[in-house]
């Protein structure tokens, strides 16, 4: 399975301190519409709580500017990048360091000029819901593992990336194949009552043969 990356409109801060801060990416709440992303039509995503606990547990997770591991700001297995989560979602903290990337990104962001954060997964646990009263399908990611996160310049729930379009032909191909095996059940169980009902009519032929010949 292809990573895939999600841009979000989210604060992020260079504090005086010298650390860049800010959340890679916000948890559903039934309360706030705002938390459920529409990848494509009538498709919807949640990040439900607790999504990163292992992640963040278990993997070595870098933070680079843009997607760029050429821009690298920090790693947590060096501790320079610390990574939790809260109640609004997964957060991130940056040691970022004293050099030309760590410098512009922090002038950036302190400028206004970054606004954003993003974050690079692979689900590991999802559950896909039907929602037929609004006419759309809704995908939960109940674990995702990590392997960056960081401020980005343009920061919007993008479902252009090659990797949701991927998922989309995949979910569109397993439906397909979904109606197709439908499709044979149900041809198989027409063929089945076609042949159930000639047997039927066979017998009743034959029992009033024999009543005749009686």
């Amino acid at each position: 399975m292809k990573a895939e990356r999600r841009f979000l409109p989210i604060e992020v801060r260079a504090d005086e301190d010298g650390k860049i801060r800010g959340h890679g990416a916000v948890f559903y709440n039934a309360d706030d519409p705002g938390t459920e992303y529409e990848l494509w039509t009538n498709v919807f995503e949640r990040v439900m709580p607790g999504a990163f606990t292992e992640t963040i547990a278990n993997d070595d997770i870098r933070s680079f500017f843009n997607h760029d591991p050429s821009l690298i700001l920090g790693r947590n297995r060096a501790g320079t990048l610390k990574l939790g989560e809260d109640a609004r979602g997964f957060t991130y903290e940056v040691d970022a360091p004293d050099t030309q990337a760590g410098r512009d990104t922090k002038t950036s962001i302190a400028r206004g000029d970054v606004t954003g954060s993003s974050f690079m997964f692979q689900p590991v646990e999802e559950r896909w819901i039907v929602d037929e009263e609004n006419d759309r399908e809704i995908r939960e990611i109940h674990k995702a593992k990590v392997f960056e996160v960081g401020p980005v310049t343009f920061p919007a729930y993008e479902s252009a990336d090659t990797s949701v379009r991927d998922l989309r032909t995949a979910r569109e191909a397993e439906k397909t194949s979904r109606d197709a095996d439908e499709d044979e059940a149900r041809a198989e169980n027409e063929r089945r009552d076609n042949l159930q009902a000639q047997i039927d009519r066979d017998k009743l032929a034959l029992r009033i043969r024999i009543a005749e010949m009686g």
